[in-house]
């Protein structure tokens, strides 16, 4: 099996090198990642502006783009068939809405453009990847062996934080929780003009079939996500509005 491997928080970054190990059980793992830290770029593409690519061997690239850059300029570094596009591990939760913000996850969503199965891997801001050394390959093994891969969804899948549970409760296939979250600003320099943007998340669910509060209770959460925004619902609600 070849994989493909990519994250949002660049190409060093501890997550991506461990939950690499954990790859190399599985297959050829290519790693075509970001240069740099690319966190809350979202789906965010380089049209406009040429992208440095360097080539460390045939089995390594460091891009100077977005996650979605790379899963786009795999297709052409990467001569063999790609079977799998594996993103993380990224530091920090991709819960709730955050996964319309996610690097990490966009490159999950670029895969399905190309009709390829993808995971996606998170959890919780670490000091030591630990949550993938762990459980990643028990995660894994599960997806392969109950056959979850889908080219019509991509897995988001995120770990409890392991220092608070140093045994989790299980591996949980879990719903998106909507939830609300307010913005707050900082003044770094009024004269410059220049502020921090900070997000503080408020809504809880108490419901273990959703990807929050499964995680916050000890459980490996594993969500399915579409590709899809588009709303068959509002459609037909708005036709009949102007009928």
């Amino acid at each position: 099996m070849n994989i493909l491997l990519t994250n949002d928080d660049g190409y060093n970054a501890p997550g991506l090198l461990a939950l690499k190990e954990i790859l190399k059980q599985y297959g050829t793992v290519y790693t075509i990642a970001p240069d740099s830290v690319k966190s809350g770029c979202g789906a965010s593409l380089s049209t406009f502006h040429p992208v440095k690519i360097n080539k460390i061997d045939k089995y390594n690239y460091i891009v100077y783009g977005t996650p979605v850059d790379c899963v786009q300029f795999a297709t052409i570094l990467i001569k063999k068939k790609i079977d799998l596009i594996v993103s993380g591990l990224n530091w920090g939760y991709n819960l709730s809405l955050d996964t319309m913000y996610s690097g990490t996850c966009s490159a999950g969503f670029q895969s399905l453009i190309f009709n390829k199965k993808a995971i996606v891997f998170s959890t919780e801001k670490f000091k030591e990847p630990t949550a993938i050394t762990k459980y990643g390959k028990e995660v894994l093994d599960y997806i392969f062996n109950n056959k979850l891969l889908s080219k019509q969804y991509y897995l988001n899948v995120n770990f409890p934080d392991i220092e608070k549970y140093s045994k989790y409760k299980g591996i949980k296939i879990t719903k998106l929780f909507i939830r609300h979250s307010d913005y707050t600003y900082e003044i770094l320099d009024k004269k410059e003009q220049i502020y921090q943007l900070y997000h503080h998340h408020h809504d809880i669910d108490n419901d273990d079939n959703y990807d929050v509060s499964a995680t916050a209770n000890g459980y490996i959460s594993i969500t399915p996500m579409s590709i899809i925004n588009y709303s068959e619902k509002d459609y037909k609600k708005l036709v009949r509005k102007i009928k």
